[in-house]
């Protein structure tokens, strides 16, 4: 007589094994949750990331308000750099002043792309900030160090140079007007320099026309003129008084009819 042996049967392995009392109420079984790395928030779909606390979020935000303003320095820098000594000089077919133009627009362009994006960033950090800031989980040393931090991002958002009203149109042009046209001259429109010959070609031969021009624009020119409209004309750099217009008028036609010698 053969013998045949029983089969075993097959258990599926499960890391936990419930209880009477929690197959009677499921609710009492607790998921496995594992535990979350203190270097990346974890997030799967359908789940939001880690919200971050005040501090954080001001503290991004006063760095992207840093990076804005650092990024604006070195735009204004190079670009006057470039409009002073130009890299191309005498390329062929004449595109000298073409190929000049296109690398400061590019600089300019770029400049102001990273600035924007900085600037956004800091904004909407400082936006999340005052959300949190608002909630009544925040304790009062956090309240504190978070205002202190808000403080120090309103003071990196104001004008570090600390430009004054110039007295003289000599100081305004230096502050304004000689990144396109240092020596008199004009990087962006061949024929349309501050020399005295151009001038009188463009139908400029006072400084009341001087004065017109550069309160509202023309061409190229943007209007530097507080009441100048409208804002695709005008420059989006800070507008110039009336004095400072009127002086930066006299200075530019005085320095045409003795040939823009240098500046000191």
């Amino acid at each position: 007589m053969e013998i045949v042996e029983p089969s075993r049967p097959r258990f599926d392995r499960i890391p936990y094994a419930p209880s009477s009392a929690e197959l009677l109420n499921p609710k009492l079984i607790q998921p496995h949750v594992k535990p979350a790395r203190f270097w990346r928030p974890q997030r799967g779909w359908g789940k939001s990331y880690k919200k971050p606390t005040p501090q954080q979020s001001i503290t991004g935000s006063v760095l992207g308000a840093l990076c804005a303003a650092g990024a604006f320095k070195g735009v204004t820098a190079s670009y006057d750099h470039l409009s002073t000594h130009p890299l191309v000089h005498n390329a062929p077919f004449g595109l000298t002043d073409d190929v000049n133009q296109a690398l400061a627009t590019t600089v300019l362009g770029l400049g102001w792309l990273a600035i924007s994006l900085f600037a956004a960033s800091s904004v909407g950090l400082a936006l999340l900030s005052a959300k949190l800031l608002t909630q009544s989980s925040a304790d009062v040393s956090k309240r504190s160090f978070a205002m202190a931090l808000l403080f120090a991002l309103s003071c990196a958002f104001t004008n570090s140079v600390g430009e004054s009203d110039a007295s003289t149109g000599a100081e305004t042009f230096q502050r304004s007007c000689i990144g396109c046209h240092a020596r008199g001259g004009n990087i962006l429109q061949a024929g349309a320099t501050l020399g005295a010959d151009d001038l009188q070609r463009n139908g400029i031969s006072t400084v009341e026309d001087i004065v017109k021009i550069t309160y509202y624009g023309k061409g190229r020119m943007p209007g530097f003129g507080e009441g100048c409209k409208p804002q695709g004309q005008c420059t989006f750099a800070s507008r110039l008084s009336d004095q400072d217009i009127q002086a930066l008028a006299e200075f530019v036609k005085s320095q045409a009819d003795q040939g823009w010698p240098r500046l000191d």
